[in-house]
């Protein structure tokens, strides 16, 4: 996401490009696998916006920009492959 900043007599004094944010696209599904479970649970409390605590803390933020809209958001579970039938 980008954009075109325009001068504001404040903070800006010339216009220009604004940086770019880098984003994963919406809707965007990764799948990691884990050797154990305890593997499993370390890894999901590193990605999960409370870590360990339970619920009351916001241990791991991933995006302190615009994390009010959903950037660095993303929510962990488990996956159990359904078993497919041989021919």
């Amino acid at each position: 996401m980008t954009g075109w900043a325009l001068p504001n007599g404040t903070d800006r004094d010339q216009g220009g490009a604004k940086s770019t944010h880098l984003a994963v696209p919406a809707g965007s599904i990764y799948y990691f696998e884990c050797d154990s479970a305890e593997a499993a649970t370390t890894f999901a409390a590193a990605l999960n916006w409370h870590g360990t605590s339970p619920g009351t803390d916001i241990q791991n933020r991933r995006s302190t920009l615009m994390g009010e809209k959903g950037f660095g958001l993303g929510v962990c579970g488990t996956w159990k492959f359904h078993p497919c039938s041989a021919p």
